[in-house]
């Protein structure tokens, strides 16, 4: 028989990781739900958390702007800036998994200009940031993402590894 003996330091470490692994899914308990699970397939629910449209002010110019008090702001400079929502999924350390969409519902809202992506810059010492839009982005009809699901590079976690998954629903 083995045993393993947890130092103090060894148990802090322990409940940390248990409190930092667990917080992703306490976060985006309501945007990401699992409704099956089995050897082979894993299949889980996006639901688009509540959000807004605001009416800004940029140096004289009226954008409208996502608000939501879920998911991260990305953009590429010059192109509008969005919401995506983002998960980890756990996997064997040997292990992968491909996706696909079952379903999705759309809903299109016109005449909408959102705020382009901010680019930071400096003046001396100070920090600044500048919001133009971009003519490649806001000149043509495009998508913008070009894919709405994406699957990102893994990482580990000791003898664990995680793929994170990332929705853009805008």
């Amino acid at each position: 028989m083995r045993y393993t003996i947890l130092t103090r330091n060894h148990i802090k470490l322990y409940a940390f990781l248990c409190i930092v692994l667990s917080m992703p899914m306490a976060v985006h308990a309501g945007i990401f739900s699992l409704e099956q699970e089995n050897q082979n397939v894993l299949t889980v629910k996006f639901q688009l958390p509540e959000y807004s449209i605001q009416n800004v002010d940029v140096n004289g110019t009226k954008w409208q702007k996502i608000v939501s008090d879920d998911g991260s702001v990305y953009g590429q400079e010059g192109f509008p800036e969005l919401r995506n929502y983002s998960t980890a999924i756990a996997v064997p350390v040997d292990g992968d998994f491909s996706f696909s969409i079952e379903n999705s519902d759309s809903n299109v809202t016109q005449n909408i200009n959102l705020i382009p992506s901010s680019k930071l810059t400096l003046d001396g010492d100070e920090p600044g940031y500048l919001s133009a839009p971009g003519f490649v982005a806001y000149g043509n009809r495009e998508l913008y993402p070009l894919h709405i699901c994406e699957k990102g590079e893994s990482a580990f976690v000791g003898n664990r590894k995680f793929i994170p998954l990332t929705i853009y629903p805008f």
